[in-house]
């Protein structure tokens, strides 16, 4: 039942992530808008890999 409930976690996780890269992944004209977007997103997918890394940790645990 565990194992479960995380996995449900993780995948509504994982479309959280989905959404807010598509919203964030727009076209805009300025440079420095750019560049804050690419930080976020840098940012974004370095929260993602520690995320995965936990709840992988986390299934270990429960196996």
């Amino acid at each position: 039942m565990l194992k479960l409930i995380i996995e449900v976690i993780i995948g509504i996780m994982w479309v959280v992530a989905g959404a807010y890269m598509a919203k964030n992944n727009k076209n805009s004209k300025s440079s420095a808008s750019n560049k804050s977007n690419k930080n976020v997103q840098t940012i974004f997918s370095m929260m993602m890999r520690k995320i995965t890394t936990i709840s992988l940790r986390m299934k270990e645990i429960v196996l």
